[in-house]
Parts: C-alpha cells; structure tokens; sequence
C-alpha cells in the first residue's frame, strides 16, 4: 500500500504503519514507468471497487473467448496473469514481458495524473458506501482484530482523510479518483491520450452493471461477445 499519514488511534496507527511496508518507493515507481502498446488494457479502480470481478471477466475473455485457451486459465492468483503494477516490481514481475494470452493487461488504483499514459482503459466505479464496508472488512481480521477499529474511525481517518495525491507514493481518494477519470470518458477527450482511430481508449462500468461483458469485449479485448445464456 502507498505511504499513508500514522494519524488516528493507536490501531489505526498501527493499521497505516503495516500498510506502508507493502512496497517500496523503487518497486512502485518502476511500475508506473511501464512502457505501454497501444493495445493494451488498464483496469482502473480504487480499491475494493471489483477490481478482482473485472480482471477475471477480461482475462476470460482474453482466453476462453478468443481462442479457447483453457491452459491460460491456470493460475493461482489472478495477480499471476493480469499484474498489478504498483507492486509488481516489488514481487519480481517483469511488466515488459509477453503474458499468457493477449492483449497485455494491467490492474492499477492510480487516479488519471499517475497512470501510465497510451494504452485503453476500462475504469470501474462502485457505490462508496459499498468500497468502505468492502475496505473495511477486508482488513478485519488481517489488520486489526475483530472490533478494535470503529468503521466510522475507519472511514473518517483512513478514506475520507485521503485527498489529492501530493506524490506517486500516494493514492488519491475515492472522490478524487472519480474526478480524475470522469471528465475523459469519451474518445479523444484528453490530450496527450491519444485513443485508437477505431476503437474506444475509455470505458466506464459497474460491478452492478448487467452488461459488463459486452462492454469490454468488442472494444478491449477485440473479441465478438457472445450472449450463451438461455434464450
């Protein structure tokens, strides 16, 4: 986890001190330098927003609609396959290398300023009061015990807390995330992001969204979705 302020409670103290031997400064930025192709694909979400549900819709894709690859659907974790480049380089992932199928994909919580630039992008938002219930029981248990930490303390002092990110050590706000991304939803929006002449370079979607398959398979994996549920 990028570098968090130790303010709060002495658990919450705590909490931040743990999370910020995650990475180290060398490992993150090295990841934000990855050189990008222009077919590649970056799932962008603030944590806890289906991160996880999104990687796994598009490396399915990417294998099992594309060419039927059921060996690339081996992996232990989805990490393995879809690198999450603000700690890959600290866990040895070579990001320039080929992956087990194509299109490359990357999973980031960078908001727009930091990620890497000349790729598409497949951003995915959830309701905020479901990302601090998420956030916080994923840390119960791991990072705390079991009512240590008031969740209310937990999203005043660690999620509302965060702002604009003052360096790449650090992540953006829920809020600022949003805002960051929002305004370059449609093709050609933001100079300097130069979108593919045919096809999409953004697309914004849901875990509560129905048709979330079909929007990233023709435009990001150049795959031709295929309804297979009962007609």
């Amino acid at each position: 986890m990028p570098a968090e302020a130790l303010t709060g409670s002495p658990c919450m103290q705590n909490m931040k001190a743990k999370l910020s031997k995650f990475e180290t400064e060398e490992g993150r930025l090295k990841g934000l330098a990855v050189k990008t192709r222009p077919d590649d694909v970056f799932i962008v979400t603030t944590p806890k927003a289906g991160t996880t549900w999104m990687q796994q819709i598009c490396h399915q894709l990417r294998c099992l609609a594309a060419s039927g690859d059921v060996q690339g659907m081996k992996f232990e974790e989805i990490s393995d396959v879809i690198p999450f480049i603000e700690l890959a380089g600290d866990l040895g992932i070579d990001l320039e290398a080929e992956q087990v199928a194509q299109p490359r994909m990357f999973k980031t919580h960078c908001w727009r300023e930091h990620c890497p630039k000349g790729a598409k992008y497949i951003i995915v938002v959830r309701d905020p009061i479901d990302v601090a219930v998420s956030f916080y029981k994923f840390f119960e248990g791991w990072f705390f015990e079991p009512g240590e930490l008031d969740i209310s303390e937990f999203v005043q002092d660690f999620i509302l807390k965060r702002g604009k990110p003052s360096s790449q050590m650090e992540n953006a706000s829920y809020w600022e995330h949003l805002l960051s991304w929002w305004p370059h939803r449609h093709v050609g929006a933001l100079t300097g992001w130069p979108p593919n002449p045919t096809l999409p370079s953004f697309v914004f979607t849901s875990p509560s969204s129905r048709h979330s398959s079909k929007e990233v398979a023709d435009p990001f994996c150049s795959l031709t979705y295929v309804n297979s549920a009962p007609t």
